[in-house]
């Protein structure tokens, strides 16, 4: 039987605390929370989690609820992301 792990972006894989203030309150202002997304960390426990599942043979599935204008933002984070941490290892 295979392993399949789902893992979000947002406040699971990125640390997008730096932006959430832009999304309380009755205005939500999604236009300036994406435009500083390439800006956010990486929980460290989190992609050591998925590192060690993908390491033992795990499928592993992200998600986001990002609108498709931001793939290509979001593709980037994730190997500037994953190359920052593998180096650390």
């Amino acid at each position: 039987m295979e392993n399949v792990v789902v893992f979000d972006i947002d406040g699971t894989l990125a640390i997008n605390d730096h932006r959430r203030h832009h999304l309380m309150g009755e205005k939500k202002d999604w236009k300036s929370y994406n435009a500083t997304m390439f800006e956010d960390g990486l929980y460290i426990d989190i992609a050591d989690l998925l590192y060690t599942l993908y390491d033992t043979g795990s499928t592993i599935i992200l998600c986001t609820g990002r609108e498709e204008v931001y793939k290509g933002v979001t593709i980037e984070w994730l190997h500037k992301r994953s190359e920052e941490h593998t180096s650390e290892l």
